[in-house]
């Protein structure tokens, strides 16, 4: 008897990630390649099913059968029609249907959904959000995303999303982001809002970091900067939703725990007082393929739902 298996995509904003997994969600194997920066939404998506094909093959010669697909999309999703319609670093995905794409290649189900939402998703059933009732998971990278979790499932509040929590103001008038705002979260301590603030300096976010840790006064400037409006969102976030779980995921935050520290330290202070004894912020635990396990997750939460709710419509 063949074993079932899910592939699982992610397009990010420098990578682009397929994996398979188990009937569990467990990854049994993956690909990654850089996104060329100069990649259009039907490059992306012609590389992402070349790499799923390829795992396919070889795992269906190993008594493995795919039964679904799931895509964390790095994007806008329209939820009740499965549709990647807006990417704000990449173009052309309103010109592309990804679902109809998939399903015509591998011939399986395909369940799509931002990839910030399957991430917190896979933290909270596999990750740092394990056992916590409720989780809202903030990525900090190319971009600054989040998702809700309660009770193991993503909180789908909207058809086109919800937990922006990248987009909102962190300064009045503050630099231009590619939402079309000024001054988010996301212009200011994503890894390219950061070192935009240094860039005369510094050659990379990363670099801010290292020279911080050495005392340097303007990196530091920096880095105070960008933990203060992370901590104010998220001060926010603990106001607005109370999560039982704050999880903090993506290279800046995973790669650097003193950032994390002080982003900690700060947001204490903000939390409102009869909430602060319940506030637990902590690093993802599932490093890179977080959003592709994310991916599978869901696709096997959706196909079980569909076995036992066979008129449902996927929203």
């Amino acid at each position: 008897m063949k074993r079932r298996a899910v592939v699982a995509l992610e397009s990010g904003g420098t990578k682009l990630v397929a994996s398979l997994t188990d009937e569990r969600g467990e990854v049994l194997d993956h690909l990654r390649v850089a996104r060329p920066v100069t990649n259009q939404a039907a490059q992306t998506l012609r590389q992402l099913i070349g790499m799923g094909r390829a795992l396919r093959q070889r795992w269906e010669g190993e008594g493995w059968q795919v039964e679904g697909l799931g895509f964390g999309f790095g994007g806008l999703v329209r939820r009740c029609r499965q549709e990647a319609y807006l990417c704000l670093h990449e173009h052309g995905w309103e010109h592309v249907d990804a679902r109809r794409e998939l399903e015509g290649v591998f011939g399986v189900p395909v369940f799509i959904e931002n990839d910030c939402k399957v991430a917190a998703l896979a933290e909270a059933k596999r990750g740092a959000g394990r056992g916590a009732e409720s989780m809202f998971y903030a990525t900090i990278g190319t971009g600054v995303g989040g998702g809700f979790v309660v009770g193991g499932r993503i909180q789908s509040l909207h058809d086109g999303g919800e937990a922006e929590i990248g987009h909102l103001c962190a300064e009045v008038g503050g630099p231009s982001c590619g939402c079309g705002g000024r001054g988010c979260i996301e212009a200011l301590c994503s890894g390219p809002g950061m070192w935009a603030l240094g860039r005369h300096r510094f050659e990379n976010a990363q670099a801010i970091f290292g020279a911080w840790e050495q005392g340097d006064s303007e990196a530091t400037e920096i880095v105070e900067r960008c933990a203060g409006h992370m901590a104010r969102a998220l001060g926010a976030v603990m106001a607005l939703l109370h999560p039982r779980r704050i999880v903090l995921g993506g290279g800046v935050a995973s790669g650097n725990p003193k950032y994390v520290d002080r982003i900690r330290e700060l947001t204490n202070d903000l939390v409102v007082s009869y909430f602060r004894p319940e506030f637990d912020l902590r690093v993802a635990e599932l490093g890179e393929l977080v959003v592709s396990q994310g991916a599978a997750l869901f696709a096997l939460a959706q196909m079980e739902q569909r076995r036992s709710e066979p008129c449902l419509v996927v929203n």
